[in-house]
């Protein structure tokens, strides 16, 4: 009888120490998974800024080639038209 009480108290100080250890590893988890979240979500945002960024660039490149688009054609109507008076 001394040797089952010996023994249960063996496994329940095993059970114990298991118990703390994946205590522990599921801190080190979490934090971990906390870090990958957060980085994921800079990784976004820098990702959400750049393609931003690429349509502003985009729009401004449409609106020069229309700019110089309506430059061409004034200077093409001018030159007509200095064409047919010479």
């Amino acid at each position: 009888m001394k040797w089952e009480i010996l023994y249960i108290c063996e496994l329940s100080a095993t059970a114990e120490n298991s118990s703390e250890m994946l205590r522990k590893e599921l801190t080190v988890i979490r934090k971990q998974l906390t870090d990958s979240n957060y980085e994921k979500e800079k990784y976004n945002s820098s990702n959400k800024e750049l393609r931003e960024y690429v349509k502003r660039i985009e729009g401004d490149k449409r609106e020069q080639g229309r700019g110089l688009e309506e430059a061409y054609q004034k200077i093409s109507s001018k030159c007509a038209v200095t064409a047919v008076f010479t």
